[in-house]
């Protein structure tokens, strides 16, 4: 198991806290973690904003192409009678 560096900058400030050498809040000594999930959070919500536009995009596409067959389909001539 490896510690990254939120978790070593959490390491670091815990044990100046806990000596008093910083008089900050625990939720600032606590950061480094919290911020870690919050950034990994924003980017989940980031990728799917961005999949769901890209899905709307292909969709548009989608209905485009189709529009597109049925006006040439609709021109088209077709056969009203025996083949001779």
């Amino acid at each position: 198991m490896q510690i990254g560096l939120g978790g070593l900058v959490f390491i670091v400030f815990l044990y100046l806290k806990l000596h008093g050498d910083i008089d900050w809040s625990w939720i600032w000594v606590t950061s480094p973690l919290w911020i870690a999930g919050a950034l990994t959070v924003l980017t989940l919500i980031g990728l799917a904003v961005v999949a769901v536009r890209a899905d709307a995009k292909a969709d548009k596409g989608r209905q485009a192409l189709r529009s597109e067959l049925n006006r040439r389909h609709a021109r088209t001539p077709r056969y009203e009678g025996r083949w001779r």
